[in-house]
This record gives structure tokens, sequence and C-alpha cells, in this order.
């Protein structure tokens, strides 16, 4: 649901799915998550997958409501995976790089000649092209 449907703050008494029941509670909206209810202590938000199939319709409610919530919830708990999945991957790739790059400062202290990186001579002040010669 892209915007709020104004549910025109018609008072109510309905039960949800839990068995609380709600008394004489104006209807403000239906926003992504549930019905948002206003009364004397306040109001709150009743999840769509709190209400009846039923109640919604009564509500003139789309009964497609609870399951777009669980998919569009599932969406982003996919998404909040990959994206851990790609910083874990990420740390990786900086871990390895560094590795190498350790073992080729080592490489380079230890034998004290040019180590190749990829083929190519490691960049030393004695095989930058116009230095040292």
């Amino acid at each position: 649901m892209a915007t709020d449907i104004d549910l025109k703050q018609r008072v109510v008494t309905f039960t949800n799915l839990e068995g609380r029941a709600f008394e004489n509670v104006r209807l403000s909206l239906a926003n992504n998550n549930g019905v948002v209810y206003l009364n004397d202590n306040g109001g709150g938000l009743v999840c769509y997958t709190n209400l009846s199939l039923g109640q919604l319709s009564a509500w003139n409610l789309s009964t497609n409501l609870p399951q777009a919530f669980l998919d569009r919830k599932e969406r982003a708990r996919q998404a909040r995976i990959q994206a851990e999945l790609d910083r874990q991957h990420q740390e990786e790739l900086i871990r390895q790089a560094n590795e190498r790059a350790r073992r080729a400062a080592e490489e380079y202290r230890r034998t004290n000649t040019e180590p190749e990186i990829r083929g190519r001579p490691f960049p030393t002040p004695r095989n930058r092209i116009g230095l040292g010669e």
C-alpha cells in the first residue's frame, strides 16, 4: 500500500485475533503495517496479521493486506541478511588483500629483491621510470 487509507474516524468495537477487545475506538487510518485506532487513552495500531479477514472486509479493506505485510517483512529480513553477507564478504576481501600485501612486503624484506604482484614488478624507486638511473 503506497498511501494511507483514511478510515473516516468511524467508531467501532472489535476483538483482535488474540482475543483483546477494543470498545468504542475511532479508526483513524490503515497504513502499511495495520489499522491505527484512537481512544480516550491515546490509541495504537493493530497489525493486519492480528485482524480477521472478515473484520478487514467489514472495514472495506483488502483481505490481501495481512499477506502483503508478511511479504514486506520477509523481503526486509532477506535484505538484512544479504547486507550482512555482503559486509562479511567485503571484510574477507580486505583481509585477503592485506594478507597478500603483508606476504609481498615480507618477501621483499627477506630476499631484498623486487617481488612481483600479478606478474608486474612491485613499484620501488629502483624500477620506476626515470628514477634511480
